[in-house]
């Protein structure tokens, strides 16, 4: 009788069709700098949103480069699409910088649009995002809760609605 606990299960690997269980013994931390995942992309274009910094630049933006796609460099301000663009260009890949508010319905298409020239879109991360101000909810101002909702929420279902076409026709 298990008295209400959780058995163990070894994590799950899927590779194509094939899962398998791996045990503790096959696990290895990623280090730093390490990419997570590697796969041929040559080709093909990937559209980044917020790709000027944090996430969007260090685990998104780079990767799809890295690995050979001509990536367009999605951000609310040119200065960091373009650092990002030249550090892309830097290690030898594609990349085009195109500014816009991810949360305007028109940028997400133009934003496909842009990518398209580039090469047949297939790869879309919806990354921009913004927080708030850390107030209580009491105290958090509706305008800033329609930013916030703007670009987390709608900025993804606008961009997702503009691409899934494009990266169904390929």
């Amino acid at each position: 009788m298990d008295h209400g606990r959780r058995r163990h299960r070894a994590p799950l690997i899927v590779v194509a069709s094939t899962v398998r269980h791996i045990g503790p013994a096959e696990l290895r931390p990623i280090g730093i700098g390490e990419p997570l995942a590697t796969h041929d992309v040559a080709d093909r274009s990937a559209i980044v949103t917020g790709a000027g910094s944090g996430i969007g630049r260090r685990a998104v933006a780079l990767l799809p480069a890295a690995n050979g796609a001509a990536v367009l460099v999605h951000d609310l301000t040119s200065d960091a699409a373009d650092k990002v663009v030249q550090e892309v260009v830097d290690a030898g890949g594609t990349a085009a910088a195109f500014v816009g508010d991810a949360a305007d319905e028109d940028v997400a298409v133009a934003a496909v649009e842009a990518a398209e020239a580039l090469a047949p879109l297939r790869i879309a991360v919806d990354n921009a995002g913004i927080g708030g101000p850390d107030l209580p909810v009491g105290e958090y101002p509706t305008e800033a809760w329609c930013s916030v909702i703007d670009v987390n929420l709608d900025g993804v279902f606008y961009g997702m609605r503009a691409q899934s076409p494009a990266i169904a026709a390929h």
